[in-house]
């Protein structure tokens, strides 16, 4: 059980970084 602090410390991480990602990846879509 992780506690909530690292759960949002990720979170926030991972928000930011798969927002762009997806948004470049969908219409891209090399795979």
């Amino acid at each position: 059980m992780y506690p909530s602090p690292i759960l949002e410390f990720v979170g926030k991480l991972l928000v930011p970084l798969n927002e762009p990602l997806i948004t470049t990846d969908v219409p891209a879509d090399p795979v």
